[in-house]
């Protein structure tokens, strides 16, 4: 009776620890799609085609002559503040991307190393990945609202436009300040993670 009843106890911890085990590789790979989905919902543009699209309207006579104008000071004002916005938004891009990758090197390190979570650890992350996951909808919900409208001013690009492009700038300058801030969010969940996971790692 008693190898019986130590069998059964070996039994259970055997298999509470493999469930251990499935539970932290559960919970890392929904963190690990949760960050790709984030990846999946960036929003492509590039500085370059925001100015030169501008450019025609900067560069004529006309506007030079109409220096003074209330519309014109305004473009200018609001071309350099989407440029600085999208400027802004690159670089906490750039900030996500290189968190991706760390988050997806210590992963695999976490795993290969059998390493276990806490509850109290695992449940943080969990809350991260919800976290993150509305923020990717919040970026999905925006996306396209920045960069394609700016395109699709191809060819508007002259005076008697100016109020449409002010506006649209206005608009466009509001949505990539919003996903800045999405990002800045992200950021800050996933360098929440990274130090979790890392404890584990450098210990």
């Amino acid at each position: 009776m008693k190898l019986f009843k130590s069998l059964s106890i070996l039994f259970l911890l055997a298999i509470s620890l493999v469930l251990i085990g499935c539970t932290n590789n559960s919970v890392l790979d929904r963190l690990a799609r949760t960050v790709d989905g984030v990846e999946q919902s960036v929003d492509q543009g590039e500085l370059e085609e925001i100015v030169e699209l501008s450019n025609p309207l900067v560069s004529t006579n006309t506007v030079i002559q109409l220096s003074d104008n209330t519309l014109i000071q305004d473009f200018r004002t609001l071309r350099i503040q989407l440029m600085e916005s999208h400027v802004d938004l690159q670089t906490e891009r750039l900030v996500f991307a290189e968190n991706r990758l760390l988050l997806q090197t210590g992963i695999q390190s976490f795993k290969e190393l059998e390493l276990e979570l806490s509850e109290t650890d695992r449940e943080l992350i969990v809350e991260s990945i919800n976290n993150l996951k509305a923020y990717r909808q919040e970026l999905i919900d925006t996306k396209g609202e920045a960069y394609q409208r700016i395109y699709q001013l191809r060819g508007q690009y002259n005076v008697d436009n100016l109020e449409e492009i002010n506006q649209t700038f206005t608009e466009v300058n509001e949505v990539l300040h919003t996903r800045y801030n999405i990002f800045v969010n992200v950021n800050q969940e996933m360098d929440n993670i990274l130090n979790i996971l890392n404890q584990y790692l450098e210990s």
